[in-house]
């Protein structure tokens, strides 16, 4: 069986100015159990049904000593697990794949010195360099299909006129590329960087080739904590220092969301994604 919570009527739970459900919030643990998965909510907005991922959950409502909100009502259900279970068409189907067989992957993985070293030109042919409307260098995205780039959302943010390279090496190389728009995520928030994310729509299609390809995106959630990822791009030597011509590479180590709450407190939330250990991250974007 399963647990369903529907939130009836009227939610406000106080919250701070930057809405990171610091103060006063209700913590959710869908699979019963919140060293796996939890969820903080506060605010006025009513949470949707939320459906537990086992036959528990697990609720922690948490308040200080002032200023309050009216709380909320929670009703819960008990769902039999054949009522939940998807069944399977009767007519025939052929399941059109999902994945992209022709991304790329970087060519080997070997340590890298704390704040990177330069590598083999194009190793990472799905790099991308963004450019605001002065033709000045700003941030760095990755090619995930012929027209679309992902960066993050402060990258975007009060931008006009962007533009963009591809398929080069030095950052002196190439024509500059119109953008047609950056869809910033609908709830990014500048203050915080919560939900940090936009899709740049390049105004002309990329032909892919070996020095241009869209980087491989995973396939479903996995578990990465304790594994190695890799940032690449055109860093800095230092903070406030010049942008490199050329790209740089690091190794960067996935970390527990735990760990990373437990130092950083409150401003890591879920759809944060921790790593770097003692690495710096000097990519802007």
């Amino acid at each position: 069986m399963r647990i369903k919570l529907s939130f009836d009527g009227y939610f406000d739970i106080r919250s701070d100015d930057h809405d990171t459900c610091f103060m006063d919030y209700l913590e959710i643990s869908r699979s019963g159990n919140f060293q796996k998965d939890s969820q903080r909510y506060c605010g006025q907005t009513r949470p949707k049904t939320i459906m537990s991922t086992t036959n528990r959950v697990e609720l922690k409502f948490v308040t200080d000593c002032c200023e309050e909100g009216r709380g909320f009502k929670l009703r819960y259900d008990i769902i039999p697990s054949w009522s939940v279970t998807p069944t399977r068409p009767t007519e025939r189907y052929q399941p059109v794949p999902c994945s992209m067989t022709d991304c790329g992957k970087p060519q080997e993985l070997l340590p890298r010195i704390v704040g990177g070293e330069e590598y083999t030109e194009y190793k990472h042919p799905w790099l991308v360099a963004i450019f605001d409307e002065y033709n000045a260098f700003i941030c760095v995205g990755s090619l995930v299909s012929r027209s679309h780039v992902l960066t993050a959302a402060h990258c975007c943010d009060g931008q006009k006129g962007l533009s963009v390279k591809t398929g080069v090496h030095r950052l002196t190389d190439g024509p500059l590329q119109a953008v047609q728009r950056c869809h910033m995520h609908p709830h990014y928030r500048k203050r915080n960087l919560v939900n940090d994310i936009a899709l740049i729509e390049l105004t002309v299609s990329v032909n892919y080739n070996e020095f241009q390809r869209p980087i491989c995106l995973p396939l479903g959630a996995k578990d990465m904590v304790g594994k190695d990822g890799i940032i690449a791009g055109w860093g800095r030597e230092s903070y406030g220092g010049r942008d490199r011509q050329t790209p740089k590479e690091a190794n960067v180590p996935f970390v527990a969301q735990s760990e990373c709450t437990t130092k950083y407190g409150a401003i890591i939330l879920e759809s944060n994604i921790c790593a770097g250990g003692d690495v710096e991250d000097d990519l802007p974007g």
